[in-house]
């Protein structure tokens, strides 16, 4: 394996699932995500669970704007999830386009929201309307639900009424 490198706006990474090894960019203090990672399968079949800690430091911001390739192999994505988290890139299978339940939590003053990991993908849009309103065509997407399965929203108790969904794509 080479070094990994990057040219400013790619990062380059190659990955070995044969051995298994991956290049690591370590020895950081933070890390901001930008621009395109770029990974390369050097061996290997790459399968859902399979994750390579490709950055080490301290904590770990942004997002990549693009991944190349798009997807690991033919239903498979890139699970992005742990990047911002441990800067560990993963390896699941595409999303499941079944209909799925919401799980919600109230602890404190929050509303958890959480839906099966298949169905990361999908996006979690929320409406607020007045008490004697119901459900209306003012929908709004929640920024950043489509990369996760997990969504974690105050409770406002001025709001009348408020309703969750999920919508894939």
């Amino acid at each position: 394996m080479k070094s990994p490198r990057s040219n400013g706006s790619t990062t380059f990474i190659e990955l070995d699932k044969s051995v298994p090894t991956n290049d690591v960019i370590s020895g950081l203090t933070s890390v901001t995500y930008g621009g395109t990672l770029s990974l390369s399968n050097l061996a290997g079949t790459l399968v859902p669970g399979d994750t390579f800690k490709i950055f080490n430091a301290g904590s770990y911001s942004g997002a990549f704007a693009s991944i190349t390739p798009a997807t690991p192999d033919a239903g498979l994505l890139w699970d992005t999830s742990q990047l911002a988290v441990s800067g560990t890139l993963g390896v699941m299978n595409s999303v499941a386009t079944n209909r799925t339940n919401i799980i919600a939590v109230v602890s404190g003053g929050v509303l958890d929201l959480s839906w099966p990991a298949d169905h990361t993908g999908w996006s979690l849009q929320s409406q607020t309307n007045g008490i004697n309103v119901g459900l209306g065509t003012n929908w709004v997407t929640i920024a950043g639900s489509s990369s996760t399965n997990h969504v974690v929203v105050p409770i406002n108790p001025a709001n009348g009424s408020v309703f969750f969904r999920l919508i894939y794509p």
